[in-house]
């Protein structure tokens, strides 16, 4: 298993654990306005305030394609 291997950090096994690393985090944006994302690690998503969408995490993998996007709820 990768959490083994001592060549791999413990970024490199986060999305197995279905994180988002920080640095992932730092340079991923909303596709509609370009604004920053929250993460959600609770409900496995990322939030756009700026646009009022959330993107889902499935499989520690960022869809970020605004079609499968929800609307942000108040």
């Amino acid at each position: 298993m990768a959490e083994n291997n001592p060549t791999w950090d413990s970024e490199d096994t986060d999305h197995m654990r279905g994180r988002i690393s920080p640095r992932l985090l730092e340079v991923l944006v909303c596709p509609q306005t370009r604004g920053l994302l929250r993460y959600d690690a609770a409900a496995q998503e990322l939030i756009s305030d700026s646009a009022g969408l959330v993107y889902p995490l499935r499989n520690g993998m960022a869809i970020m394609l605004v079609e499968e996007a929800r609307p942000l709820e108040p």
